[in-house]
C-alpha cells in the first residue's frame, strides 16, 4: 500500500473503532461496526483491482476528480457544523494541546517504523520517497473522524475542533518539515 491507501485504511478501520470504543461499546461491537464503513470495501477492492493490474479508463479521470473535490468539500461543511457548536470558553486547552503533541509524535514515530519496516522487508526506497512518506506525520487529521463521530453521534464537537486544530497547526509544520526533510 502506497502512503494515501495506508492513511485511509488507517482512518477507516482503526481510527473508526477507537471512535466507536469511545461511545463505552464493547470491542466486540466496536469491531463489528468496521463492516458498515463502504470506505473499507472500496480499500480492499482498490488494493484487489491494483493487484490484478487494473488501470482506471482516461475518460474517468474527470469523474474522480471531481468526486474528489466534492467529498473534500462535504468533509468541510461537517467540520464547520461541528465547530458552530463548540463553547471555545469550556475547551480544556490542555488536554487538546497534549492530544495534538501524543498524534503528531505518535504519528511519526509510527510511519518511523513503518519506513523502517518496508525499507527492511519489502525492498528499498529511494531517499526522497522516504522522505515523502514521513511527511504524512506532519498532515492534519483526517476529516473522516469528524465524518465517523457524527454518524455515531458522539463528541462531534471534539472531533471537530481536533480536525481544526491540527489543520492550523500542521499549516506551520508541513512546510517546516519539507524545508528540513528535503534541504
Amino acid at each position: 500500500m502506497e502512503g494515501q491507501e495506508l492513511r485511509v485504511f488507517y482512518d477507516d478501520t482503526i481510527g473508526y473503532y477507537l471512535i466507536s470504543r469511545s461511545k463505552d461499546l464493547p470491542v466486540k461491537k466496536a469491531a463489528l461496526n468496521e463492516v458498515k464503513i463502504p470506505a473499507v470495501y472500496a480499500c480492499f477492492a482498490a488494493v484487489f483491482a491494483n493487484s490484478m493490474g487494473f488501470q482506471m479508463p482516461e475518460t474517468l479521470t474527470p469523474v474522480m476528480d471531481g468526486a474528489s473535490w466534492v467529498l473534500s468539500a462535504l468533509g468541510m461543511v461537517m467540520i464547520g457544523f461541528g465547530l458552530t457548536k463548540v463553547n471555545f470558553r469550556e475547551i480544556a486547552y490542555k488536554t487538546f494541546g497534549k492530544i495534538m503533541e501524543v498524534r503528531y509524535l505518535a504519528t511519526a514515530a509510527f510511519l518511523g517504523l513503518l519506513l523502517w519496516a518496508k525499507m527492511g522487508l519489502v525492498g528499498q526506497l529511494r531517499p526522497d520517497e522516504q522522505k515523502l512518506l514521513f511527511l504524512i506525520s506532519a498532515f492534519p487529521i483526517a476529516a473522516n473522524l469528524v465524518v465517523f463521530s457524527s454518524f455515531l453521534d458522539t463528541e462531534e464537537e471534539n472531533a471537530a475542533l481536533l480536525v481544526s486544530v491540527s489543520s492550523l497547526i500542521s499549516l506551520v509544520l508541513v512546510p517546516v518539515a519539507c524545508v528540513l526533510l528535503f534541504k
